[in-house]
């Protein structure tokens, strides 16, 4: 018979796959997905929250205020709120030179650019 002499690290891992220390973790690890399990059945138990009332006319009032969104952007009283609601919608923001030099376009990435291709 072989002997082979282990590091410290190398017993720790032989120890784990020794007769009873595997059926121990495996069921501390049932108990805790046992656990998990009931309180996501109590969280699936509860009633959900109630539906948020929107008016009917949602889409018209959206379209209402961006139609002017420019001219409320300028506006010194709206223009911190503006500036905080939009920032959060933005990721990044590309500038790129056209070629000629017949101006730029500006590309915007991020919540902001979903929620415009979907507003149409």
């Amino acid at each position: 018979m072989r002997r082979y002499a282990l590091r410290d690290d190398q017993w720790d891992r032989v120890q784990d796959f020794l007769p009873g220390r595997v059926t121990d973790r495996l069921h501390r690890l049932m108990v805790e997905l046992e656990e998990k399990v009931g309180s996501l059945e109590t969280a699936l138990a509860s009633p959900p929250p109630p539906p948020v009332p929107l008016p009917d006319n949602l889409a018209a009032l959206y379209r209402e205020r961006i139609d002017d969104l420019a001219a409320t952007l300028e506006d010194s009283d709206h223009r911190i709120e503006a500036r905080d609601r939009l920032r959060p919608l933005i990721e990044r923001v590309t500038i790129r030179f056209r070629a000629a030099g017949t101006g730029i376009e500006i590309g915007l990435e991020g919540a902001i650019w979903r929620r415009c291709s979907t507003s149409g």
